[in-house]
């Protein structure tokens, strides 16, 4: 949650300056294109240095992570009364997932995108300022 709240702070001040820029005023375009290009810029860095880190730097740390997540969901879905069934079945599929690979966080960035435009969307209706029409 606070990693979203900082790319969507980000974004958001890159609207504000944008709109700074333009003397105060910003169509919705304008406004969206600022945040999303903030946004996506930022996206494009970390998933690159997700993709180095696990794949290249430390290949074993997506191990030991994906090891720790499966250990914490099947532990979670005990306290909650899940069926050893179900929880093996779960597990079984988080194994064959590869979360941390090139793919997995290329998914990762391709729903991140379309979350952060949702989001987009709505700062850029809150931000912008169009511009008075001369009669």
């Amino acid at each position: 949650m606070l990693n979203m709240a900082i790319v969507i702070a980000f974004g958001a001040f890159a609207a504000v300056q944008s709109k700074k820029n333009q003397g105060g005023f910003l169509t919705f375009k304008e406004t969206f294109t600022s945040f999303l290009v903030a946004v996506l810029v930022g996206l494009f860095i970390s998933t690159l240095f997700s993709i180095l880190l696990f794949n290249v730097i430390d290949p074993e740390a997506k191990q030991i992570i994906s090891d720790n997540v499966i250990k914490m969901t099947s532990g979670m879905m005990e306290k909650f009364g899940a069926k050893p069934a179900d929880i093996n079945n779960v597990i079984k599929e988080m194994q064959k997932t590869d979360s941390f690979g090139v793919f997995g966080q290329l998914k990762g960035f391709v729903f991140n995108i379309v979350i952060y435009s949702i989001i987009g969307l709505i700062t850029a209706l809150i931000i912008r300022r169009e511009r008075p029409q001369s009669i």
